[in-house]
C-alpha cells in the first residue's frame, strides 16, 4: 500500500490531535471507569500485575492492577491550557486517597510519567 497519499489532510476536514494518558492503580482502589468516562468521554480498562520494590524492606511487592487508558485532546503548542493535565492529576490524587495508597502511576499525554501521592505531588523514586 502506498502511504504517501495519506500524508496530507483532506480539505475542509478538521483533524483533532489526540494522545493517550494512563492511570495505573491497584484493583483494591475501586473502579475509575465512570469518573474517566465523565471527564474524557470514555476509557479502556485492562487488568494486569504490578510489581515494585518496597523502599523500606527492599522486597518486591506484587499486586493486581487496573490500567486505565484515555484518549485526550492535546495540543502541545497551547502550553497554557493545563485543564487536561489538571483533570488527570486530580483523578489520580482522588484515587490515591480513596484507595489509601502512597502513590499511583500517571502517564501524561506527553508521554511523561510521574507517581502522584495523596497531596497531588509528584513523587521521585
Amino acid at each position: 500500500m502506498h502511504w504517501g497519499r495519506y500524508r496530507h489532510r483532506p480539505r475542509n476536514r478538521v483533524v483533532v490531535l489526540m494522545r493517550e494518558a494512563k492511570i495505573i492503580l491497584p484493583v483494591i482502589c475501586g473502579d475509575l471507569s465512570e469518573t474517566l468516562v465523565g471527564a474524557f468521554g470514555g476509557c479502556t480498562v485492562v487488568t494486569g500485575s504490578g510489581h515494585w520494590k518496597h523502599p523500606v524492606t527492599g522486597r518486591t511487592v506484587s499486586e493486581a492492577v487496573r490500567i486505565y487508558t484515555v484518549a485526550v485532546e492535546f495540543n502541545p503548542t497551547h502550553r497554557r491550557d493545563t485543564s487536561v493535565l489538571d483533570a488527570l492529576e486530580g483523578i489520580a490524587k482522588a484515587a490515591c486517597i480513596a484507595g489509601n495508597q502512597e502513590c499511583v502511576y500517571l502517564q501524561y499525554p506527553t508521554g511523561s510519567v510521574v507517581l502522584v501521592n495523596q497531596r497531588g505531588e509528584n513523587v521521585k523514586t
